[in-house]
C-alpha cells in the first residue's frame, strides 16, 4: 500500500534507489543536529525542496563568522550532501550533486503556506523541467 507522501506524487516523479536513501537521510537530519525541525519537503529526480526550521533557543544569537561552524544551515546542507554522495560512491550509484543549494529565509505566515505550496506543487511541474526524461 502507498504511503499519503507518495500519492502526493504524480506518475512522471518516479522514486529512485537514490532517491529513497536521498528521503532516508534527509528525515534523518534531526538525528545528527538535535536543533533541526523538518518540515515540508519533496525529493526531486534531480533536486530536493526542503523547509528547515531551526530551534536554538538555547543559544544566544551571535553574528556569521568565518571559520568552521556546525550549527548554522551550510552544516547541516554539506553534512546531508557529503553523506549522500559517500553512500552512492560506496553502492557505485552514478550520482552528483549541483555544487551549490539555494536558501531563504522564509518571513511570516503567508511566507510559509507560500513556499509549502510550492513544494507541494512541485512534483506536477516536473514535466517542465528541462532535465526531465520519460
Amino acid at each position: 500500500m502507498p504511503s499519503p507522501r507518495d500519492t502526493l506524487l504524480p506518475r512522471i516523479v518516479r522514486k529512485t534507489k537514490i532517491g529513497e536513501i536521498a528521503e532516508a537521510f534527509w528525515l534523518d537530519i534531526p538525528n545528527h543536529f538535535p536543533f533541526v525541525v523538518l518540515d515540508r519537503f519533496v525529493v526531486m529526480p534531480n533536486h530536493v525542496h526542503g523547509i528547515l526550521l531551526f530551534d536554538k533557543d538555547d543559544a544566544p544569537w551571535q553574528p556569521s563568522a568565518f571559520g568552521r561552524q556546525s550549527r548554522n544551515l551550510g552544516a547541516v546542507i554539506r553534512g546531508f550532501k557529503s553523506s549522500l554522495k559517500r553512500y552512492a560512491a560506496e553502492h557505485q550509484i552514478d550520482f552528483a550533486w549541483q555544487d551549490r543549494f539555494y536558501d531563504s529565509i522564509i518571513r511570516g505566515d503567508d511566507g510559509l503556506c507560500g513556499v509549502r505550496e510550492y513544494i507541494s506543487n512541485n512534483p506536477q511541474n516536473w514535466g517542465d523541467d528541462e532535465l526531465y526524461t520519460t
